[in-house]
């Protein structure tokens, strides 16, 4: 798993000054980890941006606090604001490099079903992502699905079908279905009956029944 290197400041100032740093384009952010306390920090975001769009959650980042010696850690929690959409706070989980861990990795779809580009069915998919256990750097960046197995409808991916890495455990249920290739769905067609048609047919109803009425009067 490839490693990538960022530079932090440690933040000093918290509470309302934060919304200074904000304002001067920084990430607010904190180190955590088993046994350690805390660490405040901050990154520009436009350094976060690059490096997120690297890592995602699953590829190991060193580090480096004021000049400190780098430290191993995974992005765990990304607060977004709700209007830019913009970065505002990070949670960096501080890992030990012997110790396993629990994490979940995005699956990601590869190859073509035959039964889809002849429209036999369409695919469902069913789950994105799946939680396993593995020491930090052996964490895959994802799990490939591969639907060129699937030919036929109700034909399925599961869990336990897909390729992880033998120092990978899967924590996820193995019979959990991934995706699956369904029958098209086929709308009926309704005649739509327009409101000038309608409204004519009343019209027309109205005037028999009129006619009707004056015929019973002269009889």
């Amino acid at each position: 798993m490839e490693k990538l290197k960022l530079k932090v400041e440690k933040r000093e100032l918290v509470g309302k000054k934060a919304k200074r740093l904000r304002r001067e384009n920084w990430v607010l952010g904190n180190i955590y980890g088993k046994g350690m306390a805390s660490i405040p920090v901050a990154i520009h975001d436009s350094e976060f941006k690059k490096i997120y769009q690297q890592s995602g959650e699953t590829n190991l980042i060193e580090v480096e606090v004021g000049g400190e010696k780098a430290r191993p850690v995974l992005i765990k929690d990304v607060q977004l604001d709700v209007v830019s959409s913009q970065p505002l706070h990070v949670d960096f989980h501080q890992v030990d490099l012997k110790e396993k861990i629990t994490t979940t990795v995005p699956l990601e779809i590869v190859g073509e079903s035959t039964a889809v580009e002849q429209n036999i069915g369409i695919l469902l998919n069913l789950v994105n992502e799946i939680e396993v256990e593995c020491l930090p750097e052996d964490i895959p960046n994802s799990i490939r699905v591969d639907i060129s197995s699937l030919t036929g409808l109700n034909q399925a991916i599961f869990i336990k079908d897909l390729p992880v890495p033998p120092q990978v455990d899967i924590k996820t249920p193995l019979e959990e279905m991934v995706c699956k290739i369904e029958e098209p769905v086929i709308k009926e067609e309704v005649e739509e009956v327009k409101p000038a048609e309608v409204e004519g047919e009343a019209v027309a109803e109205g005037e028999e029944g009129k006619e009707a009425g004056e015929t019973e009067e002269t009889a």
